[in-house]
């Protein structure tokens, strides 16, 4: 079993702290570009719904709701 010094020590625990202080930053980034998209949705005067893959709806925003008569509630996750 290999023992480590002091010196390595440090280094890790400095290696840690940026890696982590980087997935914050990361995180940050996600929220804001998020928030930008939901921004983007609830102003568009076009209807905008967002269906994955299987069909289900992910997405329906303010516009869907006026043009179809359905909540965003009443719909998300829904085929």
């Amino acid at each position: 079993m290999r023992v480590c010094g002091s010196e390595e020590r440090d280094d890790c625990k400095q290696a840690v702290i940026r890696h982590r202080r980087a997935g914050r930053g990361h995180a940050a980034g996600v929220r804001a570009g998020e928030a930008h998209a939901a921004a983007i949705l609830d102003s568009a005067l076009d209807a905008v719904i967002t269906i994955d893959h299987e069909g289900r709806v992910l997405e329906f925003n303010v516009a869907a709701e006026r043009t179809f008569g359905y909540s965003k509630q009443d719909v998300l996750g829904r085929e």
